[in-house]
């Protein structure tokens, strides 16, 4: 999610207490921005997850872990699922880079 995105919160999710601790945010939300009343999105509802990211620096190993803001149109799956799914696909556009980097012509 872009820092400029313009929402309104329709609803905040609980969060489990014993599990999923990387989960920082899950709530129900409107786009309402004026890209969003163009695009035709504004009346459709949207899932806003906020998920801690551990990011690895290839050359020096170093780990950070920073906020990442997820915005989703289903509804129905676990934070937790959504973002493991984002995880892995992270890891692979990752490893595309890495194979055009070192095998492209």
């Amino acid at each position: 999610m872009k820092s400029n995105t313009v929402y309104e919160s329709v609803e905040e999710l609980d969060l489990p207490d014993d599990k999923d601790f990387e989960i920082l945010k899950d709530k129900i939300i409107y786009l309402t921005g004026k890209a969003a009343e163009d695009a035709g999105i504004a009346n459709i509802k949207f899932r806003r997850t906020v998920v801690m990211i551990d990011e690895v620096n290839r050359k020096t190993k170093e780990v950070k872990t920073k906020a990442v803001v997820l915005i989703t149109s289903n509804l129905k799956w676990s934070a937790a699922t959504i973002s493991a799914l984002y995880k892995r696909r992270w890891q692979i556009e990752t490893f595309f880079k890495l194979i055009k980097q070192n095998f492209a012509n």
